[in-house]
């Protein structure tokens, strides 16, 4: 009797340890974002290295991004550029983990053409705001320390339209590629790691 009571906990132990273990599968993080954001299509070709035609990026325009900010939104934003090569090392990264965590990333693209063909003073101005959301977080000019400058790729959480982390170019601390193939597999790891730690 006292050997069957002691198997019955042993085996209520075991499930109460084991279940848990078996469901830590990544669960799409609840998403929130404004509604009327207009996802733009996006086009995987524009990077060199994204082979994916199904990708977790969702292109929208640098205004609707501000009301990410604005609305309270619970989402990753990227700020990012085809011809910046960091971000064509970063970018197929960022979605291989994403992709694995279901996570959408909202990817603004900062050369856009709709900000090259306007004037000067209107992309200045869209700039200010953007950098006025991103201050927080923004690094000093080299040139004028009284005044931020942005690095991209920049990849953002937002929670409650708030910016509780970020990752600013090309982690220091990790060995960067030339090319996809030079990867080192420790590297890529620990890029890997601090994208889905970002990303959680």
């Amino acid at each position: 009797m006292k050997l069957g009571r002691n198997l019955s906990k042993l085996i209520v132990l075991v499930l109460l340890f084991c279940i848990p273990l078996c469901s830590c599968k990544h669960e799409r993080k609840e998403e929130r974002i404004p509604e009327g954001i207009a996802v733009l299509p996006f086009d995987s070709h524009e990077y060199w290295y994204l082979n994916d035609s199904d990708s977790v990026y969702r292109r929208i325009s640098m205004q609707d991004s501000f009301r990410m900010f604005e609305e309270k939104a619970e989402c990753l934003l990227l700020f990012s550029r085809p011809t910046c090569g960091i971000c064509n090392i970063m970018v197929p990264e960022i979605n291989s983990v994403c992709k694995e965590m279901n996570r959408n990333v909202y990817y603004v693209d900062v050369e856009d053409e709709q900000l090259i063909q306007m004037s000067s003073s209107e992309r200045e101005e869209l700039f200010d705001r953007l950098f006025e959301y991103l201050d927080p977080i923004l690094p000093p000019d080299p040139e004028d320390p009284s005044k931020k400058t942005m690095y991209v790729p920049l990849l953002v959480r937002i929670s409650e339209g708030v910016i509780t982390g970020s990752m600013e170019g090309f982690p220091q601390d990790i060995e960067m590629p030339e090319e996809p193939d030079d990867w080192n597999e420790t590297e890529r790891k620990k890029l890997s790691d601090r994208i889905r730690s970002l990303a959680n």
